[in-house]
């Protein structure tokens, strides 16, 4: 990707289409975010022995525009800079430096590109509606995807954001709604005969059950291991239901991998997700959640038995729990067969003021190593505030303490948060 200036490439973008769509009388909307967040990490070797204070600044910027073209198409864009403060130096620059050697009399020239700001297409895709005046959606291009409670395929949006080259055909009416889609995650055969790597699936809801939803699918993951040609063409079957009734809402799904994970071994995985909460709306709001989770690790056979989190969110997805604790540390260990299990209080005591806490417990379905399972246990304490209808703090304290079977260490490393968030 060309390095180029994340301020000149917004501003020229967002002119040029602004000013073309003026002028045809397309119904244009300029939107977009800043992001602001301080973190300090602390200790993340397990050991207070030794100094390994971290901080990072890091800002991220995205401009978008959506374009109504008529009343059935329209096209959207959205621009990206994410980067960590000082990263990029002073000053903005696409001009190359150069170092010369000289050896035995022979003079050597290094070109290095200077560094720069690193601007990249977040999203680029059109929509067709009503297609064949159907409820048909036809959507196409560089997007966001996210399905469900973002367990395997989601926006991922604590970082830069998670994005998909792919399309998506749905149909939605009042009792249901199906969505199917492709994703090309690896291209290969555009120069070579090797075939792509992608992620193909169908995603059902039902909508005409009362009280609680449910959600079907099945998913296709096909030729993205890291290596081209691997044999890889394995499935992803799953159910969830989730709802609320009398004060008490329920999250809870399963899934089942089979397959071929290479050209060699099968794949046999499966996983459990259950989240539940009971709430008091009339006592600031209080909710009191539960979460167990359970994923398949690899055992002794030949077979491939860990369960693939395909594409799913590596941090908080929402503001009610999170995925696996925030500090993401026990990401290192999914592949052992996570078992995880949260207890959780969240409150708004005032209009706009919430506050969110959790304990994690992690350990291993399967051995780690000698028949060690535990992994360690996670405590945050989350904060956000609304500032105005546009501008949000988000703010946490997190701490996770290793076990003995996990680390040789077992002092406890933190995370300390703080985020200003802007939309414009």
């Amino acid at each position: 990707m060309k390095k180029i200036s994340a301020l000149a490439v917004a501003g020229v973008f967002v002119a040029s289409l602004a000013g073309t769509a003026f002028a045809e009388g397309t119904d244009l909307k300029i939107s977009g975010e800043i992001r602001l967040r301080d973190q300090w990490t602390n200790n993340k070797d397990y050991n207070a022995d030794a100094g390994d204070v971290k901080n990072a600044i890091t800002q991220r910027t995205r401009v978008n525009v959506d374009a109504k073209v008529d009343e059935r198409v329209k096209a959207y864009v959205s621009i990206e800079n994410n980067r960590n403060w000082g990263s990029s130096g002073p000053t903005f620059t696409n001009g190359v430096s150069t170092t010369s050697t000289t050896t035995a009399g022979v003079t050597t020239v290094n070109s290095v590109t200077a560094d720069s700001d690193l601007v990249g297409l977040y999203q680029g895709y059109v929509v067709v509606d009503k297609l064949f005046d159907q409820p048909l959606l036809f959507k196409a291009g560089r997007q966001k995807i996210v399905l469900g409670n973002q367990r395997l395929v989601a926006a991922n949006d604590w970082g830069a954001g998670q994005t998909f080259d792919g399309w998506i055909l749905g149909y939605n009416i009042d009792a249901v709604s199906v969505n199917g889609f492709s994703v090309t995650g690896v291209d290969r055969n555009s120069a070579a005969t090797d075939v792509n790597g992608t992620l193909n699936g169908i995603y059902a809801t039902i909508k005409s059950i009362p009280v609680t939803g449910i959600d079907v699918y099945a998913m296709q993951k096909k030729e993205l291991a890291a290596a081209a040609t691997t044999g890889q063409n394995f499935f992803t079957y799953g159910v969830r239901a989730n709802g609320a009734a009398m004060n008490i809402d329920w999250d809870a799904e399963f899934a089942l991998q089979s397959g071929d994970s290479t050209s060699t071994a099968k794949k046999k995985a499966s996983a459990i997700w259950v989240v539940a909460g009971y709430s008091l709306p009339d006592v600031a709001k209080l909710r009191i959640g539960a979460e167990y989770d359970q994923l398949s690790g690899q055992d002794t056979s030949t077979d491939d038995t860990a369960f693939d989190h395909l594409f799913y969110s590596k941090h908080a997805s929402s503001n009610q729990h999170s995925n696996y604790g925030i500090t993401d540390i026990v990401e290192g260990s999914l592949g052992s067969g996570l078992k995880a299990f949260s207890i959780n209080a969240s409150a708004e005591p005032v209009e706009g003021l919430k506050f969110l806490a959790e304990y994690w417990n992690f350990s291993s379905a399967e051995d780690m190593a000698n028949g060690k399972t535990a992994i360690g246990s996670e405590m945050n304490l989350q904060a956000w505030y609304a500032v105005t209808k546009s501008t949000g703090v988000h703010a946490y304290y997190a701490m996770f303490t290793p076990s003995s079977d996990f680390a040789a260490k077992q002092d406890a490393a933190t995370d300390l948060v703080l985020q200003l968030q802007v939309a414009f």
